[in-house]
């Protein structure tokens, strides 16, 4: 009788990978694979916010959310797990991020928790993750500093300016190149034209730029003449500077809008017409008294008559009085009786009255040059 033995080797072997264990049986003589047992007890955990996408420094931040890159480092897919940020210290954002994470994976993620970065100024904004079992803290966070910035609208403050313009790119801490060649926040421009300016924030080199087409006004200046078309009618000429819109007063309550206009007067006498003419900077007048029709040469002489000058004699001031008010004062010289001009200061007391200071004149006789829309008077006086 013969015997068979069959014999079995069985061999049993162990393989580490980090902390990963592989265990595998395998049976030689037939050849095949019993089976192989993955051990996980050991894996890695560890996951970290790595960068802050958005938002970035920039101009014209508003109400912004907050995006962070997150990746897992580890070797087991990681999920519901916190994501968190912070601003300047204060208040911290938490959220659970429900998404499956691989290992060696990243993914973006946004908040729905916004910020107001509208407020100028600097941030400073930190984020970070945390699950039980991380292993590597020291992966867990990344900071950055936004900066907010004013978008550059030079003409905020319009672009029709009096005399001079003031252009602003306001913000601080950035650079500024302006069309003219300046580097400095704000320059004043003169001159009607097109002016521009780039603005760029030296670390994060984001940049913004604006645009303006200057226009400038001055403060008009009124003035007239006229010339005598018949006994009564008169045309009037506009010679002011600065000119946007014109108002005549004709002394009749009479008016015009008219740059040039022409007027018909149908009762003699004297006329005070009034010119204002009106721009972006403000406004002016000027007026004159005309003569209508035929005025008798005594009616003149009484009209001049109607000034004053006293006290007379005087010792430190003297009083010129008008009273006939549609007779205006244009000037007023002093002479010395050998005619050499006088200096004086004069004072406006009333639409009747100016004062004359003669302290500094030296005792003598003198006369003061009045000239008035009707002529000129001379008028005498002793300084003593």
């Amino acid at each position: 009788m013969m015997l068979k033995y069959s014999f079995y080797f069985y061999i049993e072997f162990k393989i580490d990978f980090m902390k990963t264990s592989i265990i595998c049986s395998k049976i030689f003589m037939a050849l095949t694979f019993s089976f192989c047992i993955i051990n996980k007890a050991n894996a890695v955990v560890d996951i970290g916010a790595t960068t802050i996408v958005s938002p970035e420094t920039g101009f014209g931040l508003s109400i912004e959310p907050i995006v962070i890159t997150i990746e897992n480092f580890g070797d087991e897919p990681i999920s519901d797990f916190g994501a968190y940020f912070i601003i300047d210290g204060s208040t911290v954002y938490g959220e659970t991020v429900a998404a499956v994470l691989e290992p060696g994976e990243t993914m973006e993620y946004t908040f729905s928790a916004v910020v107001d970065f509208s407020p100028l100024g600097p941030y400073y904004v930190c984020a970070w993750t945390y699950i039980g079992g991380d292993i590597y803290s020291s992966n867990d966070s990344t900071c950055t500093t936004i900066i907010s910035l004013k978008l550059v609208d030079l003409a905020e403050a319009g672009t029709v300016f009096c005399d001079s313009a003031i252009l602003n790119a306001e913000n601080v801490g950035v650079d500024y190149l302006w069309n003219t060649g300046d580097t400095t926040q704000t320059i004043t421009a003169y001159e009607n034209g097109i002016y521009w300016v780039v603005v760029t924030e030296p670390i994060s080199g984001v940049s913004d730029t604006d645009t303006i087409e200057v226009s400038i006004e001055v403060m008009p200046i009124a003035s007239f003449i006229y010339s005598a078309i018949g006994l009564n009618s008169f045309e009037f000429i506009n010679t002011s500077s600065g000119i946007g819109t014109c108002h005549w007063d004709f002394g009749t309550g009479a008016e015009s809008f008219e740059i040039n206009p022409s007027y018909d007067y149908y009762v003699n006498g004297f006329y005070t017409v009034t010119l204002t003419v009106t721009n972006f900077c403000g406004s002016n007048s000027y007026s004159m008294v005309i003569m209508a029709g035929e005025i008798a040469i005594d009616s003149i002489e009484m009209i001049l008559q109607s000034i004053s000058l006293y006290p007379n004699p005087a010792t430190d001031k003297i009083i010129i009085e008008n009273e006939y008010l549609n007779n205006e004062i244009k000037t007023i010289k002093t002479f010395s009786i050998t005619g050499r001009g006088i200096n004086t200061t004069e004072s406006i007391l009333s639409n009747r009255k100016i004062e004359l200071n003669i302290t500094s004149v030296t005792p003598g006789v003198y006369f003061c040059q009045i000239e008035t829309e009707a002529g000129i008077l001379n008028l005498q006086w002793i300084k003593q």
